[in-house]
C-alpha cells in the first residue's frame, strides 16, 4: 500500500484497528460498510490489521507500507 487501503466484507465490519508489529495501535475506526483507510502518514514498514464484525468474527492481515 502506498496512500489509501479499502477493506471489504460480506459481514458489516464494527471496528478495524490498524497496529504496529509491536501492538501499538496506530489507526483505529468503527462503524462503516466499507472501510478505507489513509495509510499516507505511515512509515515504510509491516503492520497489522484486524477487522471486527458485527456477527463477533474477526480477521487479521499483514499490510505493508511501501513508498
Amino acid at each position: 500500500a502506498t496512500d489509501e487501503v479499502f477493506i471489504q466484507s460480506e459481514n458489516t465490519i464494527s471496528k478495524i484497528v490498524l497496529t504496529d508489529l509491536l501492538g501499538n495501535i496506530v489507526i483505529q475506526q468503527s462503524e462503516q460498510a466499507v472501510h478505507a483507510i489513509n495509510t499516507a502518514s505511515l512509515q515504510n514498514g509491516a503492520y497489522l490489521i484486524k477487522a471486527f464484525t458485527d456477527k463477533g468474527l474477526t480477521d487479521t492481515k499483514k499490510l505493508i507500507i511501501a513508498r
